[in-house]
């Protein structure tokens, strides 16, 4: 296996002492992506949210800032990411503000109807079967609640050099939403560097 192989394994699955350094670092050098993804929803001190691939758990504890009156739950399945993103939230933990699971987007250990708010911070270029994971975040979102997905995109006219990231354009991340039968879809971009920051919305009940 090459190099290129093995850093997207440990970005599918991070594990042992090599998983561990790379959750610090991104816990570190996301941290402006984080906050700055975080400004394109509005949450509500009383929300309960999900945040999916939630790996150091630094989105986590964001998230538990703001959602004051709420709870925050972050999903992972590395037992390595796990474990980081517990000791990062420690205090919220103790506090039964911050809950951390281990799991897998395609089959969420959640009821219908549990959410406010579910995010997703770059990690769904690492996943399978997009749509029906997307329509597994519907499932477990309240009627009008809505989704944030942050993530880099390829730069325009270098879709072929970050291929091996298996990263979506924006107009895919767009499509991928509708697909799976959200609505109310807004799409912002930062082009330094380039993410996307997408919102959609689940179809209130008449």
């Amino acid at each position: 296996m090459g190099l290129t192989e093995k850093f997207i394994e440990q970005g599918k699955m991070p594990s042992g002492i090599v998983g561990r350094v790379m959750g610090n670092i991104m816990n570190m050098d996301l941290g402006n992506l984080h906050k700055k993804g975080l400004e394109y929803i509005d949450i509500k001190p009383d929300y309960k949210v999900l945040d999916i691939g939630c790996g150091g758990g630094k989105v986590a504890k964001l998230l538990a800032e703001r959602a004051t009156k709420g709870k925050v739950y972050g999903l992972d399945h590395s037992d390595e990411m796990v474990k980081l993103a517990k000791k990062l939230n420690n205090e919220y933990i103790h506090k039964d503000r911050v809950e951390i699971t281990r799991g897998n987007v395609s089959e969420l250990p959640f009821e219908d109807e549990t959410f406010d708010l579910v995010t997703v911070f770059e990690n769904i270029q690492f996943w399978n079967e997009h749509v029906n994971n997307v329509r597994e975040i519907k499932r477990v979102l309240k009627p009008g609640g809505k989704i944030l997905v942050v993530n880099r995109h390829p730069e325009k006219n270098k879709v072929d050099k970050y291929s091996f990231l298996k990263l979506k354009t924006p107009g895919e991340y767009w499509s991928l939403v509708i697909d799976a039968g959200f609505t109310n879809v807004t799409v912002e971009l930062n082009q330094k560097p380039t993410w996307i920051a997408l919102t959609a919305e689940k179809v209130k009940l008449e």
